[in-house]
């Protein structure tokens, strides 16, 4: 892997063969988008009616909402990466609150904090990628990085399906969501140690 300066400035060949950029990348396949999908069958699986269920994703909706708009303040005192790494614990965080839920009101609470850390996820990912590699190619570098995020929401929620189809429970798949996001928090943070004990050691 090639090392660079945070603050360089580079082309995307350059990009992709540094070691954070991987980092990002691996982070980025975790399971964000089971809720998206299972979240309303397993509401209607717990007795909440479908016309009611499908109300769950528009929570999520108005939590990403309010996390993309007003969570950028708190990014910019603490840290982007810092943030970052928050927003994937913020999301397991969020999981335990499905795990215990079997009617419609916790369910809504989980997709509004949900909703919270995944609109902080969304908004901030591509400020670290300009921190990390510049702005010139931060376009092409980000949709290079949201490749992985493609096949995240591929492989997530069908994998998450076939294990409650196998299992006839949610309990694995909301586990492997919980796992996922922490380990996604500690690559993140591990890779930005150090990236400062490098920079510190110059």
């Amino acid at each position: 892997m090639q090392a660079h300066s945070p603050q360089s400035v580079m082309s995307v060949g350059q990009a992709v063969r540094t070691q954070r950029f991987t980092t990002l990348y691996l982070a980025s396949l975790i399971g964000v988008f089971v809720p998206f999908v299972h979240l309303t069958p397993y509401a209607i699986d717990h007795g909440v009616s479908g016309t009611i269920a499908v109300w769950l994703l528009g929570a999520i909706g108005v939590g990403s909402t309010v996390g993309r708009f007003f969570l950028g303040d708190i990014a910019d005192k603490m840290g982007r990466e810092r943030f970052l790494v928050a927003m994937y614990i913020g999301m397991a965080a969020s999981f335990a609150i499905w795990a215990v839920s079997s009617s419609f009101y916790p369910l809504a609470l989980f997709a509004i904090v949900f909703g919270l850390f995944y609109g902080g996820w969304v908004a901030i990912l591509p400020a670290v990628v300009v921190d990390l590699f510049g702005a010139r190619q931060a376009g092409r570098i980000i949709g290079v990085l949201y490749t992985s995020v493609a096949i995240g929401t591929l492989i997530g929620p069908c994998a998450a399906g076939f294990t409650y189809d196998v299992s006839h429970s949610y309990f694995i798949p909301i586990a492997a969501s919980v796992a996922s996001n922490v380990i996604a928090a500690i690559i993140i943070a591990m890779a930005a140690y150090r990236a400062a004990a490098l920079k510190a050691g110059r």
